[in-house]
Order: structure tokens, then sequence, then C-alpha cells
């Protein structure tokens, strides 16, 4: 079998960026992103397509990528090269400053004791709620670290977070928003961003329900919470609050805290796949979400951290392994068969050859 997409069209290097100079598995890895520009509209010749969708898997599920209709032109959406080319000023701006090489995460206020008690297996050894969260957005983000800050309690700062008591759920919410600038304070100098995290629900301007994390690309902070009382699903007749940690309030911390970081990122909602980065309208459609970037996102991210995209799917995979194995769940069976279909297709001989 011939090498597949020998040559980028315009189109294509718009979309994903030039690929020349990168390993063939990934080179092709990449170029999966084609089918959006072939598919999405049913035109031209899809047989080399074809080729890489079925070369592992023969059944009708094996599309590694499931791409959006097209609903606008393709300069109308942030594509890599016009991602990168913001990049690129903000770089001109801190061109003489040191590296910024980590992710902050901050806890605000306290939590409750089930939440500072939890304990999780990793690699056989055990990891608080915390810890796991920084575990995961390291391998998430393979190539910058991650550590926590001190505490941060409110009552001892002078944040002047506005806050409203909701009329439906009558819980205590924060204006997301308010956070950004504070939190941009309190970055350490080789910060590349700063993110918080709170047990009390978030509402982004007064007008809005709720809002389970939100960033800022401009302060290069944000925050974000556990989600405990969204008002579209909230029983005024049961109210219900999160008194412990299950599969899902892992998969939502996981979900939010990566999401708001690719904002952080430069990463805006994607409109090319199904994807990480898809804009969410309700804390269902956020969950239910894929965990995983699609090939443009996963280029843009990997442009900043310079990870090996083989590397990093097989550390997910065994962190999630890990996962579903204490906390099964239906999410965390298909994130491990896409990782599966990722490494599969990564390793193909057929296709990097």
């Amino acid at each position: 079998m011939g090498s597949l997409f020998s040559t980028q069209s315009s189109e294509s290097i718009f979309l994903i960026g030039k690929l020349n100079g990168k390993p063939p598995d990934e080179r092709h890895f990449f170029n999966l992103s084609q089918i959006y520009l072939d598919q999405a509209d049913g035109r031209g010749d899809n047989s080399d397509i074809d080729t890489v969708k079925n070369c592992k898997n023969k059944d009708s599920d094996s599309q590694i990528f499931k791409p959006l209709p097209k609903k606008k032109k393709l300069f109308c959406h942030q594509t890599y090269v016009q991602w990168k080319s913001s990049l690129d000023l903000d770089f001109l701006k801190h061109l003489f400053t040191s590296p910024k090489r980590v992710i902050y995460l901050v806890q605000i206020n306290d939590f409750p004791d089930f939440v500072k008690n939890f304990r999780i297996t990793l690699q056989s050894s055990s990891y608080t709620l915390f810890q796991f969260i920084e575990n995961f957005l390291k391998i998430y983000h393979m190539g910058m670290d991650v550590r926590w800050l001190d505490n941060i309690n409110l009552k001892n700062v002078d944040w002047n977070i506005r806050e409203r008591c909701h009329i439906v759920t009558e819980q205590l919410q924060y204006l997301v928003t308010d956070f950004f600038t504070p939190l941009q304070n309190v970055n350490p100098s080789d910060g590349y961003c700063i993110m918080g995290m709170t047990w009390t629900d978030l509402y982004p301007e007064e007008k809005y329900n709720f809002a389970l994390g939100e960033a800022s690309c401009k302060h290069k902070s944000g925050v974000f919470s556990f989600g405990r009382c969204p008002p579209s699903t909230f029983d005024p007749k049961n109210p219900k609050d999160i008194t412990e940690i299950t599969s899902e309030i892992l998969w939502r911390l996981l979900k939010v805290s990566s999401h708001e970081l690719g904002h952080l990122f430069g990463l805006e909602h994607c409109e090319f796949f199904l994807c990480h980065m898809n804009e969410s309208l309700s804390m269902v459609d956020a969950m239910n979400q894929p965990l995983f970037y699609c090939p443009v996102c996963l280029h843009k991210i990997q442009h900043v951290c310079q990870f090996s995209v083989a590397e990093r799917y097989q550390k997910l995979e065994n962190f999630i392994t890990d996962i579903h194995q204490q906390f099964p769940s239906e999410k965390w069976s298909q994130s491990l068969k896409f990782l599966k279909k990722c490494r599969e297709f990564l390793s193909n001989e057929e296709i990097v050859q």
C-alpha cells in the first residue's frame, strides 16, 4: 500500500497546518482531518479516506473522528493556521520573558471531608482527588508541568467576588468572571496559566442560570466547579447535593478542567468534529461530549506542549484503565475503545510505511 495523503492541499494546510517534518505515523494521523474537508459536504473522491477508516476495523463504527456538517466557510472557523497566528502574536509580546511551562491549580475555599478524604489507586499508588486531577492534566498536557498552589480562602483576600442565591435551587453561586483578574494576579512568573477549583457553584452573568466552568485566554485564568445543583435538573421536592465521589463526578471534573484549560491554550469551540472542545448548552451536553481532542485541536495543543501523540495516548489509556477498574462506567469504556483505535492507527504499518 502506498503512502496516503502524500501532498497537502492549501485547504488542508489551512485547516491542520503543515505536516512535513513530522514522523510518518503522526503525519497520517493528523491528516485524518481531511475527512472533514472531503466527507462533510459529500464532495471529492474518498477512496483514500475510506482506506484509512477501515484499515484495522471493518465495522461501521471504525471511523476514529466523526466530522460535523459544514455550516460556514473554512475561514470562519478557528483553523490551526488561524490559531497559530494568534499564538505567534502573543509570543512576540513575551519574547524577552522566561519560558512559561507550568499549569497552576488552586483550591478556592474549603471542601467537604468526603472530598478531602477521597482516595483512588493509580499505578499501585494512592492519590487524593486533587492529586488525581493533577496527574490527569499532566498526561493530557504532556510536556507541561502541573502544580497546586496553596489554598485560597475568599474571606482572607480582597477579591470582591460577586455572589447570589439562585432563585430556583436556593444555592450560593459565584460570578465566574470575577475570578479572572484575581487569579491572573496570583499566577507565578513561570505559570503558563492558572485554574481555580471551587466547591461552590458558578454562574456566568445575571441572566444565565449556571456554569460548570469558564476561562479567559486574555487573563490566562479560569475556574471550574463540581456542578452540584444545575437548575435545569433541580427538583425542589427532592433536592440532591453531591455526597460522594462517583464515576460520574470523576468524569465531570476531568472533562470540565481540561476543556477550560483548552481555552487557556487559545482554543475556541470546535466546529470540525465531535470533539472535547465542542460548545455545550447544558451540563448534559457537556458530559456527553468526548474527553479527547479531534486532530485539529490536538495539533494545536501538541504545538505548545511538544508531546509524542502515541506516547500520550498510551499514558491516557493506562490512566483511564485504572479509573475504569475502580469506577466502571460506559464513558470510561468508550474512552478506552477510542484510545485503542488511535493507537492501532498510529502503529499500523500499512499506514505509516
